[in-house]
């Protein structure tokens, strides 16, 4: 399917492709990569060296703070009233006093 006019008449792989192709080649991203310390898989592959985190909702006027250990792909849902760094702070010590620090 092609997009019309937003995009110039190209087809969403054409328009995929140039975007990947502009990124691949992009100074910024060379220099960032080279900064890189680790890429996942290089040697963290135990039990709470990669959490993810990040909220769901709302959902009945609640908030989920979802973390997941990127090894086990344990996942744990936090209940919250809003989505704020005071709540995230006091759930993830919670999980870290349970579970351990990342």
């Amino acid at each position: 399917l092609g997009c019309g006019f937003l995009c110039g008449g190209q087809t969403w792989m054409q328009m995929w492709r140039n975007v990947s192709s502009g990124v691949k080649s992009a100074k910024h991203t060379r220099r960032f990569q080279q900064q890189l310390p680790y890429t996942l898989g290089s040697g963290l592959s135990y039990h709470g060296a990669v959490i993810h985190a990040d909220y769901a909702g709302p959902f009945m006027g609640k908030m989920f703070l979802l973390i997941m250990d990127a090894h086990s792909k344990w996942l744990e849902a936090h209940i919250v009233e809003s989505a704020t760094s005071a709540a995230t702070i006091q759930k993830m010590k919670a999980s870290f006093a349970s579970h351990g620090l990342p």
